[in-house]
């Protein structure tokens, strides 16, 4: 690389008293120049003046010079003289000669030339001249060639009675003045040379080149004190600019000035204590920058590792592939999937050989081609695949490819996959689930219809449809939850199931409804089915409470026949059956209930019966009708139907626990649910709900007060804790049944409606009298 030489050059300073001194001597040589010029006009105006007035001279010594006649006499004498003979003619010699005495006297101090002409011939009246050829001339033709011949001349051609003509003798300046004396008209010429005024001329030049070397040596004297003052501060500066080009930064420029070069000093001190700043803190803004370097490159380090682990936490498995589908990262989750160890495996790998697992590139470059043209127009690749692991094994895989742009090129592209082999198992159980009914296992509804349009077909005939209704679903679910009511129906669909056949179906159609359709089935072979159907639901039996199931039939034995009326006419079957059992089934469910809560506990049985029979006497004695008798005498006997949900042990122990209190005082809402299944009891069930009630309002499940509280519910709370401290006491039987009567009396306006405590009280007390009068 060549060194640039910089040229050196005249400084500031050097150009500026340069230019300052070329300045100066031009306006000098201007300033002379002018004057010269202007005094060489004046000169030449002093020097026509002074021809003008030599030639006054001439006219007025000619006329009153000493020596020459008086003017009078002058002018009679030389005026008449030269009018009465020709000059030319040499007459009158004497007077001629003190003419020219005249002109040469007038002239000789200027060193100047006088003649007289007359204008009218051109002869030479007089002259001045020494020269003896200028002297013998007789006209001023003679004088031809001469500047006096060629001055006159011009002075006939123009209007001008002076003016200046160069000659080998120099310039003259000629003034021609008409003399008039009747016909004669004469011309008196003077020339004076410029000549005559050289020495002042010279002398004027040379004290001019004096003061003009005086003013320029007077001026650069100034002019160089005023540049040393004036770049004083900038040497200064320059100096101290010097100074901290070579190192030395502590140096300063001493402001003494309030102008241009004051706020060029200013601002370089500032520009160098800044310098000084940045450079005496270098080392240390060096140390800082080099840790927040380190700062910063560990937070790339950290975001990497973060950028990695968060790819590696995705469950969805990524990796990116270069333009020629070579592997340029991966996570965890892709590296675990495809079955390797570790990323150094995939790396640089093809990863369309590996996935696919295939040798032939064809295979290969088809698939990659497809999705290059998905990239090259900017759009995602999305396809369910299958990719082979390390160990050949194979899973399903959705996966997506997403182009990767730089500058508008592409330069790769990431793929998203995942395995979606439990999915795709997801998809056929829902597509499954979609057909079927997720409790039983058995074809729902829609499904069933779309087959029993398949089996409609003359093959299958005879066709017979049943129709089945799980009997006491809703008893189940309401007493015993649903899970009760799902057991009973998985184990009625069971059953259903195990009395088909092999081309049989069975579907549920409803919640508790099911439907088989019997191809090549007679109405003797589908009653023999529903007949092994009914026998088999009798064995189940559900929180020791005996199932039981209504069944219809109806069978297609033409083609003719429509399979919807076929369908209509086993459901109608089914609802008839289900119509005739119900009240053998209420029965039959009530009676398995309290067998079951009576096998449970005992005691409840007897203490049911005695409430019954209490609550009986009790409507009795207040006079109620036989009906409303029998309807309170049933509510005291089925007021603790609902226990049939309490534990066993609960019903035992005599101490209970919050939570065992709470579980035991649900019996009264199940009890109302019970007795609201079922029509025959249905008036019985709010009897039964509110007979925990208290008079007081603090009871439950309510808290109703007063007569707010049904009349049977009231009853049965008398009766049944009269029943429940007769039993409970200790005492002989007089004495217990007193002591009873006085906490029930005791609990009157609390707990008990106090009239019908009162009637209570007597009611036991004359029964009492009627038992001692027995016995």
């Amino acid at each position: 690389m060549l060194k640039k030489v910089r040229r050196k050059n005249l400084s500031i300073k050097g150009l500026i008293i340069l230019y300052f001194t070329i300045l100066v001597i031009t306006i000098a040589i201007v300033i002379s120049c002018t004057f010269i010029s202007n005094w060489n006009g004046t000169i030449c105006d002093a020097l026509k003046n002074i021809t003008i007035d030599t030639t006054n001279r001439i006219t007025s010594k000619l006329v009153y010079s000493d020596g020459i006649p008086t003017s009078g006499q002058l002018g009679a004498s030389l005026l008449g003289k030269m009018k009465q003979q020709d000059y030319s003619e040499g007459k009158d010699i004497e007077l001629h000669n003190n003419v020219e005495l005249i002109l040469e006297r007038s002239v000789e101090e200027q060193e100047g030339y006088a003649f007289i002409v007359d204008k009218a011939s051109g002869g030479l009246i007089a002259t001045s001249f020494s020269e003896k050829s200028m002297r013998e001339s007789k006209s001023i033709n003679d004088l031809e060639n001469t500047v006096f011949y060629y001055a006159y001349i011009k002075y006939l051609n123009s209007t001008k009675n002076n003016f200046i003509i160069r000659s080998d003798k120099g310039k003259l300046c000629f003034d021609f003045k008409e003399y008039n004396n009747g016909a004669r008209k004469w011309v008196i010429v003077t020339a004076i040379p410029l000549n005559y005024l050289s020495t002042i001329i010279e002398e004027s030049i040379k004290w001019i080149v004096i003061f003009v070397i005086f003013v320029v040596i007077v001026s650069l004297v100034v002019h160089y004190y005023m540049i040393k003052k004036l770049f004083r501060p900038l040497d200064n500066l320059k100096e101290v600019v010097e100074q901290f080009s070579r190192g030395d930064l502590d140096n300063r420029v001493r402001t003494v000035r309030d102008d241009e070069i004051g706020c060029l000093s200013d601002t370089f001190n500032q520009m160098a204590n800044t310098i000084s700043w940045l450079v005496n803190g270098l080392e240390d803004t060096v140390s800082d920058r080099t840790s927040e370097l380190e700062v910063i490159n560990s937070e790339l380090v950290v975001r990497k590792n973060q950028l990695q682990l968060i790819l590696d936490s995705t469950a969805e498995a990524i990796y990116g592939i270069d333009v020629n589908g070579k592997c340029t990262f991966c996570n965890r989750s892709c590296i675990e999937l495809l079955g390797y160890e570790s990323q150094e495996e995939l790396l640089g790998m093809h990863m369309h050989r590996l996935i696919y697992g295939s040798n032939n590139d064809d295979i290969i470059n088809d698939e990659y081609e497809k999705a290059k043209v998905y990239w090259e127009n900017n759009q995602s690749y999305c396809k369910q695949d299958v990719f082979k692991k390390k160990n050949g094994t194979s899973f399903d895989v959705e996966f997506y490819s997403h182009p990767q742009f730089i500058n508008g090129e592409i330069v790769g592209a990431v793929i998203t996959f995942m395995d979606i082999s439990e999915r795709k198992k997801n998809l056929e159980k829902i597509r499954y689930l979609s057909n079927h009914d997720s409790l039983t296992g058995l074809i729902n509804r829609g499904y069933f219809e779309e087959t029993l349009k398949n089996y409609d077909k003359t093959e299958k005939l005879p066709l017979s449809l049943i129709f089945a209704d799980v009997n006491g679903l809703k008893l189940a679910n309401d007493i015993f939850g649903h899970s009760s009511g799902d057991l009973l129906i998985k184990e009625c669909a069971d059953v259903l199931k195990n009395s088909s056949r092999g081309e049989d179906i069975v579907a549920r159609i409803g919640g508790d409804e099911f439907v088989m359709i019997l191809p090549n089935t007679s109405s003797e072979d589908a009653k023999s089915i529903m007949n092994n159907i009914k026998n088999s639901i009798t064995k189940i039996n559900i929180n020791e409470i005996t199932s039981s199931i209504s069944l219809g039939y109806d069978t297609k034995v033409v083609e003719s026949q429509n399979i919807k009326d076929t369908m209509e006419n086993a459901e109608n079957e089914m609802y008839k059956e289900k119509t005739l059992t119900r009240k053998s089934f209420t029965v039959e469910t009530l009676t398995s209930i309290f067998e079951s809560l009576h096998h449970k506990n005992p005691e409840i049985q007897i203490h049911s019966e005695g409430v019954s029979s209490l609550c009986e006497k009790m409507g009795i004695e207040l006079g109620l009708s036989d009906n409303e008798v029998k309807k309170i005498k049933d509510a005291g006997y089925y007021h603790d139907i609902g226990k049939i949900i309490v534990c066993k042990d609960i019903l035992e122990k005599e101490e209970l626990t919050e939570s065992e209190i709470r579980e035991l005082q649900q019996h009264s809402v199940v009890g109302y649910r019970i007795l609201n299944l079922f029509d025959e009891t249905l008036d019985l069930a709010n009897g039964v709900y509110s007979h925990h009630e208290r008079w007081d309002g603090t009871g439950y499940p309510k808290g109703l007060k007063g007569e707010e509280i049904p009349l049977v519910s009231r009853i049965i709370a008398i009766t049944e804790k009269y029943q429940k401290w007769v039993t409970d006491s200790k005492l002989s039987k007089s004495e217990d049944i007193s002591e009873v009567l006085e906490k029930i009396r005791n609990e009157s306006g609390k707990k008990f409606d106090p009239e019908l405590t009162e009637i209570f009280i007597k009611m036991i007390q004359k029964n009492q009298v009627k038992e001692k009068k027995i016995s």
